[in-house]
């Protein structure tokens, strides 16, 4: 499916609410994202539209982050409803992450409508440069790529003995 920007998700949200594939059993309705990385950070983009900051939760644990929401309504169970195609909330989507994140130094905003979130990788899971260092080759032969002389206890300069 080709994505055409806000009203393809309006759309994919319309009629995920309508087949009643954007409700949990329980009735907690499903929070659509996505998820991208930097080398340095995982970002997650939600649309929360008349989702106050006050009425959010995000919660991480490990490499899970789960992300909570409603919607204030004023006597909405008070109504008669005729036709009754949303709901204030509760809404709720737990994303697994591929990689562990420093939830300690996590950054969330939530503005016009849209939750940002950006979680640091830990230092474990970010990529690390190794420099290599140009060596003369009988120089390398000897210390190996790593600059400790090759011949440790298991390795030996020739035939077994």
């Amino acid at each position: 499916m080709s994505d055409r920007g806000p009203a393809d998700f309006l759309w994919r949200f319309a009629n995920d609410q309508l087949s009643g594939k954007g409700l949990s059993s329980d009735g907690t309705q499903h929070i659509p994202v996505n998820v991208y990385e930097t080398d340095e950070d995982v970002l997650i983009i939600a649309p929360m539209p008349g989702v106050e900051a006050e009425n959010i939760d995000i919660e991480i644990l490990g490499k899970q982050v789960t992300l909570r929401a409603s919607l204030r309504g004023p006597g909405q169970d008070a109504r008669r409803y005729l036709v009754r195609e949303w709901s204030y909330g509760p809404y709720e989507r737990v994303i697994e992450l591929p990689v562990d994140v420093d939830g300690e130094h996590a950054n969330a905003s939530h503005s016009n409508g849209i939750l940002a979130l950006s979680l640091p990788k830990s230092m474990r899971s970010r990529p690390v440069r190794i420099p290599l260092r140009h060596m003369e080759s009988s120089i390398a032969v000897e210390q190996g790529h790593s600059g400790h002389h090759t011949t440790r206890q298991g390795l030996h300069d020739g035939p077994e003995r």
